[in-house]
């Protein structure tokens, strides 16, 4: 019944995108990404160094001691500037792609199917949001873990990204592509699953009066964004391992720290985890978990959480991405009936 009430409302109250209003959306997802990982960025470089130089450190506190005493507090910000522009990126698409995907598959599918294949059409939602904003994140993705994993490799990041398209050109900056394709997908739609499936939860066990108030939707969010996190962080951590590696050019037969550039990415993948499993073994592809189930926990509880904020100051709700019906009433669910 409640999720045969959203979808009533949401059609309730059917508003036409306009360029202003995806705009607000992108704004909001933008500036609470950007922000969240960019106060989490020490975190962030201590993981990478725990996947890039496996042993070095003994675990997440030995890094960031090590660290911080051998090169400095200002290393533990290194790669922010990739970090604050691409995760603007990643916000400014995934969120309100997100938010308009799910809404497009709900009017699809109808209010009968909705009840049956909810979790498939989040899944597919998150997923359809998270492929664009790959292409987009891709190339500040590989130029952040290079200078965390090699600080004298650029001082900025322009002269970053000059140096790889020097050494590599514009693919060398995409030869992560694949991974993290596999690692984001895999990322947003448990991400969105979990923090949608929690909230309901939490939401359903509450009074009706208390769901208005503004304090407990706040905690629900960050409660939600934060189980999400952990989540997500188990289920792509072999991924981001893989990434990082190729980021780094530590697969067997690649020199150190080398580009590449017009690869074949899925050899390149292939022999980049082959190579990690026989050095580490099936651990190996969770070096660092730790660190991100911490990283990751922080950060998504503070996206939902910034994503309503800004939301609610610019004066938007995920209904004014409903779209007119551009399909048959009932047409996904329909065809699911059907199969």
């Amino acid at each position: 019944q409640f999720f045969g009430a959203q979808f009533l409302l949401c059609n309730s109250h059917r508003v036409p995108i306009s360029v202003r209003r995806y705009a607000l959306f992108a704004a909001s997802g933008g500036f609470g990404c950007a922000l969240t990982h960019l106060t989490v960025t020490p975190l962030d470089v201590v993981k990478t160094r725990l996947q890039t130089r496996p042993g070095r450190y003994k675990g997440f506190v030995d890094g960031v001691t090590t660290i911080a005493s051998e090169e400095g507090a200002a290393m533990l910000f290194q790669g922010a500037q990739a970090t604050w522009w691409g995760y603007f990126a990643y916000g400014v698409s995934v969120y309100p792609g997100y938010e308009l995907w799910k809404r497009v598959l709900f009017e699809m599918a109808g209010p009968m199917a909705l009840y049956e294949y909810r979790v498939p059409l989040v899944l597919l939602a998150g997923a359809l949001a998270t492929i664009v904003t790959c292409f987009l994140i891709t190339p500040f993705e590989a130029v952040r873990i290079r200078m965390v994993d090699d600080p004298e490799f650029a001082p900025s990041l322009p002269a970053a990204a000059r140096r790889f398209y020097d050494e590599g050109g514009v693919a060398a900056l995409y030869d992560g592509l694949l991974p993290l394709l596999i690692r984001q997908v895999l990322f947003g739609m448990v991400k969105f699953l979990v923090f949608d499936s929690c909230a309901d939860a939490i939401f359903a066990s509450m009074p009706m009066e208390a769901q208005d108030d503004a304090l407990i939707t706040v905690g629900v969010s960050l409660l939600s964004g934060a189980i999400a996190g952990v989540a997500s962080a188990i289920v792509s951590q072999p991924a981001d391992v893989v990434l990082s590696a190729v980021a780094k050019g530590a697969e067997p037969g690649v020199e150190q720290g080398s580009l590449r550039g017009k690869v074949d990415q899925i050899a390149l993948l292939t022999t980049t985890a082959r190579g990690i499993n026989r050095q580490y073994g099936f651990g190996g592809f969770y070096l660092g978990l730790g660190s991100r189930c911490l990283w990751s926990g922080a950060i998504i509880a503070g996206q939902f959480f910034l994503y309503d904020v800004f939301k609610t100051a610019l004066h938007v709700q995920a209904a004014d991405l409903t779209t007119f019906a551009v399909f048959a009433p009932d047409v996904l669910g329909t065809a699911l009936g059907a199969s």
